[in-house]
């Protein structure tokens, strides 16, 4: 359009080689012309749902009609442990609770490696595809809970049946049991019903329950679980332990743990895994990230370079009943509620400080409601993944001081974490090894599938469904109405 432009003008002037000074000067002026047009262009489509492009300007719509437009999820899972009797007391750390940063790490099999693996076998399990998990909760390990068998009362068959939520543990004089309420075990069928063997157990009878009786409790004794006398069967002068757990976790299906087969007794053909702890799927830096600011815009924003190679991991969260803070994990909720996350909950796996001051940055899924003194960000995530972090403007949210550089930052230098969406919705049994420091741990694994694992939603989704988020019948009433 230029060049025509320029014809009409002066009919005598046809030189159209790029050097010219009159070409060059051409192509400047079109070149920012282009900018501008393209510029007016972005901002019409970008303001209104039906025709944005850009996942960040969708997530704004969207949460303007109270919709949650969500950058998926990342996955959840229950880990069991068995240990030798040396790594009895030993403690696996978990997750900072205020960032979802710097668990145990947990790796799902690489043929070669063993349960217990060092910082080199880590980068080989990695470059071998295994996918990264972490303890969301510290545990501390006994043998004593590798393998508990059930306590039948000399009934020759016996069954748990569905809808249970009480159950008799068999304990050992030699090596007692340390069970306090909240703690988790997962009851898991260990033989078939039909055969009798073990190969062929039933791997979907198996579920998870946490505590809310436990008789006898094990004391706590500066803070170590200690023993409280046995209670004994009168008939066998078997000791055991009498468990229960809340209805919304009982059992799904009706549980064998003795039968007859052909004429012949089969026994133990249920158990219980103790040493249970919850992970989540994602691998914590083992450095911090130096955030670059981008260039215009009317707020402070900074690219996440890390997301570039993985995407940022979306933690679940849940709420405490009576309080509106979302929590990693609430120890006094059943087990199935630690796996059930509402997206609104959803947050993002980081932790931003300012350098010059160790400031700590909450992030927020808005700012709408944040203050001028708020140190509060947003996470915003591009359509190719990567992840920009969004400040505030001096009215909602601070805005970080001018030539103040921010970075990533987590005290166990577990800045940021990546690793998110349904890959990590791996089988039961896929886990199997743990990065920790001390040895006598003989396996690891996830008796149960990992679940909750969701990837980014699509915009197009979003496009229908958000209009109707407002649309529901809604009337604030006295008694008196």
């Amino acid at each position: 359009l230029m060049l025509d432009r320029l014809t009409t003008l002066m009919p005598s002037w046809r030189e159209r080689n790029p050097a010219d000074l009159w070409v060059a000067l051409a192509e400047a002026v079109a070149f920012r012309g282009d900018e501008r047009s393209y510029y007016q262009d972005a901002v019409a489509t970008e303001a209104y749902l039906g025709t944005a492009r850009q996942r960040f300007s969708v997530r704004r719509h969207t949460r303007l009609l109270d919709y949650p437009f969500h950058d998926g999820r990342n996955a959840r899972c229950w880990v069991a442990f068995s240990v030798d009797p040396e790594a009895d007391g030993q403690e696996i750390k978990g997750c900072d609770p205020q960032t979802g940063l710097g668990g145990t790490l947990l790796l799902t099999t690489v043929p070669g490696l063993g349960p217990t693996i060092s910082l080199e076998d880590v980068q080989t399990g990695l470059n071998a595809g295994a996918q990264p998990f972490e303890l969301l909760e510290p545990i501390t390990l006994y043998s004593a809970h590798n393998d508990i068998a059930f306590h039948t009362w000399s009934d020759e068959e016996c069954c748990l049946p569905k809808g249970s939520t009480t159950a008799f543990l068999c304990d050992d004089d030699a090596n007692r049991l340390r069970l306090r309420v909240g703690d988790v075990l997962v009851l898991e069928a260990r033989a078939s019903t039909t055969t009798g063997e073990r190969v062929d157990a039933d791997r979907l009878q198996r579920h998870a329950v946490r505590l809310t009786r436990v008789d006898p409790v094990a004391p706590l004794v500066n803070g170590v679980r200690g023993v409280s006398p046995a209670r004994r069967d009168p008939v066998t002068d078997q000791p055991f332990v009498a468990i229960e757990w809340a209805a919304a976790d009982a059992l799904p299906f009706a549980l064998c743990l003795s039968k007859r087969i052909g004429g012949v007794l089969y026994t133990q053909m249920a158990g219980v895994s103790g040493n249970i702890a919850l992970a989540d799927h994602g691998l914590s830096a083992p450095r911090p990230d130096d955030l670059k600011p981008l260039p215009g815009g009317r707020v402070p924003r900074y690219l996440l370079e890390r997301t570039a190679v993985a995407p940022l991991t979306q933690q679940g969260r849940m709420r405490i009943a009576g309080s509106d803070a979302p929590v990693l994990i609430d120890r006094h909720a059943p087990a199935s509620a630690a796996l059930k996350a509402d997206l609104a909950d959803v947050r993002p796996a980081i932790d931003v400080r300012s350098e010059g001051d160790r400031l700590r940055w909450n992030v927020q899924r808005d700012l709408l409601a944040s203050d001028a003194d708020a140190p509060e960000f947003v996470v915003e995530t591009e359509n190719d993944g990567h992840a920009l972090l969004r400040f505030g403007d001096g009215v909602n949210g601070r805005k970080p001081p001018a030539g103040e550089r921010l970075s990533a930052a987590q005290r166990l230098s577990a800045y940021v974490r990546t690793g998110n969406g349904q890959v990590g919705n791996v089988a039961a049994e896929a886990i199997g090894h743990v990065q920790v420091w001390f040895s006598g741990i003989k396996s690891v694994r996830n008796p149960l599938p990992a679940t909750g694992g969701l990837d980014p939603q699509p915009i197009s989704e979003a496009r229908l469904y958000a209009p109707q988020a407002f649309r529901v019948q809604e009337r604030a009433v006295t008694a008196d109405d």
